[in-house]
């Protein structure tokens, strides 16, 4: 994620021409972005388009767009109109041109056009004194007047694909081919309060959003539903791909319980269920899989409806202390602070353990610079600051560094080429020292603060010193010791902060809360983790990493992020069900795009990273598996009836029935260098490079020969395996 952010108050419209994205927003003196990169990718400003209009809609004919931009004022700024620009492959500035055809034409001011959308070789418009227009700007003989088709009352239209809808609150005139004069009437009869605000198509139906409801006419019986779950909710927007529906349901309260976005799946049911709860959606749209949604506090959206946890178990590390350096992740282990944990691909959800010296100490704050780690210890009454250059073979050597004054510090973040390390009640920075490669003389910036400081964020040009329940702003590009004091009580205990110009994530003990509107404005509250204590916050590109007392939890996000879906950050789908009991000890393995889960006597295989699984049984019902491991596209069960494996695609699962190992119960599985090694209750055994034709035991003593000794887990640390036996 980029630090420099594009202010867009909040966005009304999103517009997709495949990786090519235009933003229309609310305040009328911003105008139209637009992103050449997709989502990820920088939005920018197109050029000759007038300040101070309004975008109404956006339109791609052939290889031209085309906007709508409503001024109102029937042409007395001379602002306003139809403009149109090439949609080029690679184009990174788009400059578009008013069409001023259509206004000689129809005899009209364009900048009254209130809906633009496109429908064959041109357009279907439509103006505020109640009149519907198609205009080709190839072909000026198909240009026509649509009123006279139908009734001089109607002015308002929808059209998508070859389909064309006439409406007002009324009548609604259907047609397939509505240049032919060839409509089909239905009455619609809504009063002014229920009155029309958008229309969408399926294959046989006609949805019909209004300010009291959402709607539909059924093509085939010629019958009129209503859909009941959205009950008298205003439909702000509708989409329909395909036979999905999204529909956007306005909320005036917050937190929503039955409004936001909803979805039917028609080629399932007509009845729609709430997918996305949010505060005042404006729009809903659907592009290469992913649901995105425009609200009034911005742009945010999801895949599937899943949000995914990083399996950190197999450390027993829940994550204090979080930074994100070069596309790395490191964090201090919260449960044991003298762990610290790497990920140089958090994507593949694989983590490092950093080893320092025994005697470091508790870990109290970590930053990286120049392939160095520099971290804040408290091994003695003076906490100092070292550093580790960078690790090999996962462990790193810390040395004392020449900043060890008697102060005990807080915090310590490395931005612009300098290192700002905090104490209870003061702020310094040093300038890095090419010569020694290390940050040597510190200069105070900041003294004084009436409460101890926890921790330090810097963004930009501005500093944020943490405390409690405030937090104070300086800016570092003043030599004045003057900052500014916000009060955050109301939001808990601060624990840590995330800012990037406008928007700021506060993660505190009773949850974590946002604003898109900087630093001085009202935090809301991210439902997602309800009450629940948040420890730090990070985010790399479009991924934001939040840490609590359950582990490590990531979403994606935009570059205007300002909201997170109100679920259970665990798989809301199959898995969910599947891991109900906690008490339950199963195995969950990461491998590829799989997802195992082995619980009893069943195997749970997913092929889409978690967002469905499939069943199949291991053994007899009194059968119990509680290990599993993939090598070469090979995944072993451990279980009370053997060892089984599963090949092709996973799909079939057969027993081991090699005598030496007949009839054991296997209770872990591990890889170390070209050796698998099974613990079992008779003993260890192992195979080498994945030949599963020969089981070797593993003889510790003589005695092994004469005992069967019980091994109930495996780890590997470094270069060494470690086997936890009973008696």
């Amino acid at each position: 994620m980029s630090t420099k952010r594009n202010h867009f108050r909040f966005l009304y419209r999103l517009y997709h021409f495949g990786n090519k994205i235009f933003s229309s927003v609310s305040y009328n003196d911003v105008g139209l972005y637009y992103s050449s990169t997709g989502v990820y990718g920088q939005f920018n400003k197109v050029q000759g388009i007038d300040d101070g209009v309004e975008i109404r809609g956006v339109e791609l004919v052939n290889d031209t767009i085309y906007v709508n931009a409503y001024n109102g004022d029937y042409g007395k700024s001379g602002k306003g109109g139809l403009f149109f620009a090439k949609l080029e492959n690679n184009s990174s500035n788009y400059i578009f041109e008013k069409d001023d055809n259509v206004d000689k034409i129809f005899n009209i001011n364009s900048s009254s056009m209130t809906s633009i959308y496109s429908y064959k070789n041109g357009l279907i418009m439509t103006t505020s004194n109640c009149n519907i227009y198609y205009y080709n700007p190839f072909n000026k003989s198909e240009n026509i007047k649509l009123n006279n088709f139908v009734d001089d009352s109607v002015c308002n239209a929808y059209a998508l694909g070859n389909k064309l809808v006439l409406y007002n609150n009324k009548n609604l005139y259907y047609s397939d081919n509505g240049l032919q004069n060839n409509f089909d009437k239905y009455l619609l009869n809504f009063d002014n309060e229920s009155s029309v605000t958008n229309i969408a198509f399926t294959k046989d139906k006609i949805y019909i959003g209004t300010k009291k409801g959402l709607h539909f006419y059924n093509l085939n019986s010629s019958t009129f539903n209503s859909a009941k779950e959205l009950g008298n909710n205003e439909i702000y927007d509708i989409k329909a791909y395909g036979n999905n529906i999204y529909a956007a349901a306005v909320c005036y309260t917050d937190p929503c319980n039955d409004k936001g976005v909803y979805f039917a799946n028609l080629d399932k049911s007509t009845e729609f269920k709430n997918i996305y709860s949010a505060f005042n959606p404006l729009g809903v749209t659907y592009n290469g899989g992913i649901v995105y949604i425009t609200t009034t506090y911005g742009l945010y959206y999801f895949i599937n409806g899943v949000v995914s946890k990083n399996q950190l178990d197999k450390y027993f590390a829940i994550p204090s202390r979080m930074k994100i350096r070069d596309k790395e992740m490191f964090f201090i282990a919260k449960n044991n602070k003298s762990d610290v944990f790497i990920s140089k691909d958090i994507s593949k959800n694989q983590y490092d353990k950093v080893l320092p010296r025994a005697n470091i100490g508790s870990i109290i704050s970590i930053d990286k610079y120049k392939d160095n780690f520099f971290v804040i210890t408290d091994n003695t009454i003076l906490r100092s600051l070292q550093k580790s250059s960078h690790f090999k073979k996962n462990y790193h050597n810390y040395e004392k560094n020449s900043l060890t004054i008697k102060e005990f510090w807080t915090d310590l973040f490395i931005a612009n080429d300098k290192l700002y390390i905090s104490s209870k009640n003061a702020v310094y920075f040093s300038d890095y020292d090419e010569n020694t490669k290390n940050f040597n003389k510190l200069v105070p910036i900041l003294s004084g603060v009436d409460e101890d400081i926890n921790r330090i964020f810097i963004d930009n040009e501005n500093l944020y010193i943490l405390s409690d329940h405030s937090i104070y702003v300086k800016n570092l590009n003043k030599i004045s010791s003057y900052y500014n004091k916000i009060s955050l009580i109301e939001y808990g205990k601060i624990n840590s902060i995330f800012v990037s110009n406008e928007l700021v994530f506060l993660a505190t003990d009773s949850g974590l809360w946002f604003t898109s509107n900087g630093i001085y404005s009202k935090f809301l509250k991210v439902n997602a983790f309800q009450n629940k204590e948040v420890f730090d916050i990070s985010v790399i590109e479009n991924m934001v990493y939040i840490s609590n007392q359950e582990g490590l939890f990531s979403s994606v996000i935009l570059d205007f992020p300002n909201y997170f879906k109100s679920a259970s950050f665990t798989h809301n789908m199959e898995f969910s069900k599947l891991n109900d009991n906690h008490k339950y000890k199963g195995s969950i393995l990461n491998y590829g795009k799989f997802v195992f889960f082995v619980k009893d006597n069943n195997l749970f295989v997913s092929d889409n990273n978690g967002l469905s699984f499939k069943n199949t049984k291991i053994g007899s019902h009194k059968n119990f598996c509680s290990s599993i491991f993939a090598k070469n596209d090979i995944l072993y069960i451990g279980c009370k009836e053997g060892l089984f494996i599963a090949k092709n695609n996973y799909s079939e699962i057969f027993k081991l029935s090699k005598q030496s190992i007949a009839n054991i119960q296997f209770n872990s599985i591990k890889n170390f260098g070209d050796r698998t090694y099974y613990a079992s209750d008779k003993g260890m055994f192992y195979t080498k490079n994945n030949n599963i034709d020969n089981f070797d035991k593993v003889i510790i003593s003589k005695k092994d020969n004469e005992i069967n000794r019980k091994f109930k887990k495996l780890f590997s640390f470094v270069e060494e395996l470690y086997a936890v036996t009973v008696k």
